[in-house]
């Protein structure tokens, strides 16, 4: 893997605040420019991120390279977030992009209020500071990264994500990281402190709740999209995880019917 060289590298954009509303915008006509960092500090955000749906929690972030094309909405419930863009004279080789599950810390968060701080100030080294603010950034997430136990995590969420809607077996997983089945679930629930089961049942409520605001499918064929072959249970496990049922998801995000029109168009 290789560390980001900044050589040649402006950061375009930065911003890290709270936003009450949601917003919509609208899928890129034309690649990426730049790149775009973006972390979810408070309440949640919705991407499609090259055809994927991608949502991110509090710690989340999402990596969206330059060609790349994305699509984001944000729900009604507020927001802190912070987005960092970068241009690059240079083409740049990337070792990772997309969904960045629980990267956010104490460190990150520091350096963060740091570029926040000096974004502020009318200095004119203020992006140059900023620049090895990022750097520093992105360097913790790669490190990160190249841990071995995190690989395997990452492997495993991805494989998730790939099969979501097909029956997901404890064997098949270890299989595919080529480790024991028993030390997967240990290791699991270690790095991310849910049981494998938890996180595909939460992985698949996101994707329902996904589909519930941007589609008019009937929930029970929501239901089976997202994994699920009972509507009963998928009820029951959808108000546990929400606090509400499906139908009142729906009803209660109906006022957003002018943004979703021709969401995947």
């Amino acid at each position: 893997m290789n560390l980001l060289n900044i050589e040649g590298v402006e950061i375009s954009y930065f911003n890290y605040a709270k936003r009450i509303g949601g917003f919509f915008m609208p899928l890129n006509e034309r690649p990426l420019t730049v790149l775009d960092l973006t972390f979810c500090i408070e309440g949640e955000m919705h991407y499609i991120y090259n055809g994927d749906h991608i949502i991110l929690h509090p710690d989340d972030g999402i990596l969206m390279l330059p060609g790349s094309f994305r699509e984001r909405y944000e729900s009604d419930i507020p927001i802190r977030y912070a987005s960092i863009n970068l241009i690059f004279e240079n083409e740049q080789v990337f070792d990772f992009d997309g969904y960045l599950p629980k990267v956010v810390n104490s460190d990150i968060l520091f350096m963060l209020d740091l570029m926040k701080k000096d974004f502020a100030t009318v200095s004119p080294c203020r992006k140059q500071k900023g620049l090895s603010s990022f750097s520093y950034i992105y360097n913790h997430i790669f490190d990160n990264l190249c841990n071995v136990e995190n690989s395997h995590i990452r492997a495993l969420k991805q494989y998730i994500a790939d099969n979501l809607c097909n029956n997901i077996t404890l064997s098949e997983l270890a299989n595919h990281v080529h480790l024991a089945p028993q030390y997967i679930s240990l290791l699991f629930k270690k790095e991310t402190g849910l049981t494998i089961t938890q996180f595909i049942l939460n992985r698949r409520i996101d994707k329902a709740k996904m589909m519930i605001i941007t589609t008019n499918d009937p929930v029970q064929v929501i239901a089976e999209k997202s994994g699920f072959t009972d509507y009963c249970y998928f009820s029951h496990a959808f108000k546990k995880v929400t606090g509400i049922s499906p139908r009142q998801f729906r009803s209660d995000n109906s006022k957003k019917s002018e943004l979703r029109q021709g969401f995947f168009q």
